[in-house]
C-alpha cells in the first residue's frame, strides 16, 4: 500500500511538470519563426493601439461617501498577475498598479498578462498570485483548483460596466 501511494504521488509530480512544460513552450519548434509576427498579429496590435486610450465612459462616479485609504501594514515584494490580456491591452494594469504603488511603493508588479487560459493553471503551478480571468472559471479549473489546494478559488467580480 505504501508503494502504491509514493508512485501516485510521484505520478501527480510528473503530470504537473509535463503540463507546465506544454504551457510555457511554444507549439512551434522553429524558435526564429516563433518569434516572428504573422499579419494577423500586427494587425491586432494596429487595432488595439487605436482602440486602447479611447475614453467610452465619461461620466465620473463620485466617491465622496467612501472612507478614505489608509494602509494598515506596509506591503513589499513582487505581485505575478498571469491571466486575461485585457488589463495589459488597456491602461488598466498599469494604473492599478500605478495607484498601488502611492502607498506601497516597495512593490513591483510582474504582468504576464496574454490570455484568460493561463490563469488558473498558473496558481495551480504557483507562477501567480493574481489571475484575472475574461470569462467565468470552467467547473473543469474549479474542481481541479480544489483538488490541488482542498478549497475554492476565490472569485472577485470586477470591471463588468457597459461602454455605455
Amino acid at each position: 500500500m505504501r508503494t502504491r501511494e509514493i508512485r501516485v504521488f510521484a505520478l501527480r509530480d510528473v503530470a504537473r511538470a509535463v503540463i507546465l512544460a506544454l504551457l510555457t513552450v511554444p507549439i512551434s519548434c522553429n524558435a526564429a519563426s516563433a518569434q516572428e509576427k504573422t499579419a494577423i498579429d500586427v494587425a491586432r496590435d494596429q487595432m488595439i493601439a487605436a482602440k486602447r486610450d479611447k475614453v467610452y465612459y465619461t461620466n465620473k462616479f463620485d466617491l465622496e461617501g467612501l472612507p478614505h485609504y489608509t494602509p494598515d501594514s506596509t506591503v513589499s515584494g513582487t505581485i505575478r498577475m498571469w491571466g486575461a490580456n485585457y488589463f495589459t491591452d488597456s491602461p488598466l494594469a498599469e494604473y492599478w498598479a500605478s495607484q498601488f504603488r502611492q502607498w506601497h511603493p516597495d512593490v513591483k508588479f510582474d504582468f504576464h498578462l496574454k490570455s484568460s487560459q493561463h490563469a488558473i493553471q498558473s496558481l495551480m503551478f504557483g507562477v501567480s498570485d493574481v489571475s484575472p480571468l475574461g470569462r467565468q472559471i470552467t467547473n473543469a479549473e474549479r474542481l481541479a483548483f480544489q483538488r490541488e489546494f482542498n478549497y475554492q478559488p476565490l472569485g472577485i467580480v470586477a470591471v463588468t460596466g457597459s461602454y455605455s
